[in-house]
C-alpha cells in the first residue's frame, strides 16, 4: 500500500490561493488495508460571498464508500479528518477520495462572471495517509 498522496500547496501558500473544490472533483490517493484508515489533511478557505454564510461544510468521500465532513470557516485552515475502512473487501491500492460541499457556491448569483456554479472551498492543498 503507497502510504501518502500529496497535492502541493499553492503558490505562496498565501491566503486565497488554491483551487476551488467542485461537486464530485477529487483526490487520488492510497486505500488503507482492511481495518485501516485514512487520514486527510487538507488546508482550505473559505470566504463567505454574503452576510450570514460564515462557513462551508465540506464532505469527503472515500473510494470505499464512507463519508466524513469538516466544517471550513472563514480564511484559510489546515483541518484533517480520518475515514476508517472496514473489513469489506477492496483490492484496489489507490482510489478518488470526492469532494461535495452542503452548499454549494455559484458565483453569478453574487455578479462574479466566469466560474463554474458549483464551488465548494478554495483547496491549497491535500494530503492523504493510509494509518493502520
Amino acid at each position: 500500500w503507497g502510504p501518502v498522496a500529496r497535492m502541493p500547496r499553492g503558490e505562496g501558500d498565501a491566503a486565497g490561493s488554491g483551487q476551488w473544490t467542485r461537486e464530485g472533483c477529487g483526490v487520488i490517493g492510497p486505500v488503507p488495508p482492511a481495518g485501516g484508515a485514512a487520514e486527510i489533511r487538507l488546508r482550505a478557505g473559505w470566504f463567505a460571498p454574503e452576510e450570514g454564510w460564515e462557513s462551508q461544510t465540506l464532505f469527503v468521500r472515500a473510494p470505499w464508500g464512507e463519508e466524513a465532513a469538516v466544517e471550513v470557516g472563514e480564511g484559510t485552515h489546515d483541518l484533517s479528518v480520518v475515514i476508517p475502512r472496514g473489513d469489506g473487501a477492496t483490492a484496489r491500492r489507490t482510489g478518488a477520495y470526492a469532494f461535495r460541499t452542503a452548499r454549494p457556491w455559484d458565483p453569478a448569483a453574487h455578479g462574479i462572471k466566469n466560474f463554474p456554479a458549483d464551488l465548494g472551498v478554495l483547496l491549497s492543498s491535500a494530503e492523504i495517509a493510509a494509518v493502520p
